[in-house]
């Protein structure tokens, strides 16, 4: 079995608010940083940062905790 990163730089991913911690609204984030925990499968949170990007533009910079589940892919 592999334990691929759940995440990893230049990755682009979309979160809705309860995906991550004190969410308000949907957030597409460029991630630039993921910290070294996330390829570890028993984590709950992950923590990224990256820039975020409204409407194809990028914005501010972003430090986030994301929850592990949302950046599974979809069981199949």
């Amino acid at each position: 079995m592999r334990n691929d990163p759940l995440v990893k730089v230049g990755d682009t991913v979309s979160l809705n608010t309860g995906d991550y911690c004190y969410g308000l609204g949907r957030l597409v984030l460029r991630v630039t940083r993921v910290d070294d925990g996330v390829q570890h499968p028993g984590i709950e949170w992950v923590h990224l940062v990256g820039v975020e990007v409204v409407g194809g533009e990028d914005q501010r910079f972003r430090s986030i905790v994301v929850r592990a589940d949302a950046l599974r892919p979809p069981a199949r």
